[in-house]
Formats: structure tokens, sequence, C-alpha cells
């Protein structure tokens, strides 16, 4: 660099200290859920801290994203971050509601074996976005 300057990714909004900052921050429960890059919006919280490849913090715990911060990460092509929230929040469905939903999806094609695997892919990945492990399910009935 030029400059001599060493470029940081983010600029820490807060930090935590006090058990009062923490409960603002994470409510009492301190619950977290993972949310996928994506689908984040300007105002959430980090929970855990964003790391390189090397394991390095580059993007603090109790970071306040914003659009700008949210556009880095995904240039970083991270596939989730985990921020400040109930998991089962979804757009206002549950884990089962959302279940029930795919497997309505899915309900003609249950005797079609690529159409379950990608059933049972699907249904591994909405369990992995709400930190859940997946029941064994069979297929899916009409």
């Amino acid at each position: 660099m030029a400059s001599g300057r060493l470029l940081c990714l983010y600029q820490p909004v807060r930090k935590l200290g006090t058990r009062q900052e923490h409960e603002h921050i994470f409510g009492e429960s301190g619950t977290m859920k993972r949310v996928v890059i994506h689908e984040l919006l300007p105002g959430m919280v980090l929970v855990k801290p964003v790391t390189n490849t090397n394991g390095l913090p580059i993007i603090a715990v109790g970071t306040l994203l914003d659009a700008t911060m949210i556009e880095r990460l995904q240039r970083m092509e991270l596939t989730s971050v985990y921020v400040e929230g109930d998991s089962v929040d979804s757009g206002g469905k549950t884990l089962m509601e959302l279940e029930v939903e795919l497997d309505h999806r899915f309900r003609h094609v249950a005797q079609d074996p690529i159409q379950q695997l990608i059933l049972r892919s699907l249904r591994t990945h909405l369990h992995a976005s709400h930190g859940t492990t997946p029941t064994t399910k069979g297929p899916a009935t009409a």
C-alpha cells in the first residue's frame, strides 16, 4: 500500500462491557439465530464474530449491521452469520410450519427417489439455518 495504512473491514459500533449492555444487545436469554447473508437486514446485531480463513476476527461481536456492512459480508461470499434473535423467527413461520409447507410442496412426488433426495436436502438446510438437527422422516404422503 502506498499510503502505509491498513484497511479495516469494520468499525466497531458497540463494545460489550457491562451485564446491562449485554442484556440490552442480546436480551436476557442471549438467544441467537443463523441468518443467510442475503436475508440480513440493517439493525441486526452480530452475536458471533466473523473470522477470516485464518480464524482471526474481522468483524466483532456486538457489531450493529448497516447496509454497507451487509454489502461487505456479501462480497466476502459467506453463507451465513449469527445474529441476535430467536432461531424460530423465519418470516413469522415456525420451523414446524416451514416443514409442513415443504412436505405439502413435495406431496405429489413421494414415489420419486430423486425428488425425495431433494426434499431431504432441503429439510437438512432448513434445520441447519434454524440451528437444529432434522428428525428422520419418511417420504411425504398426500
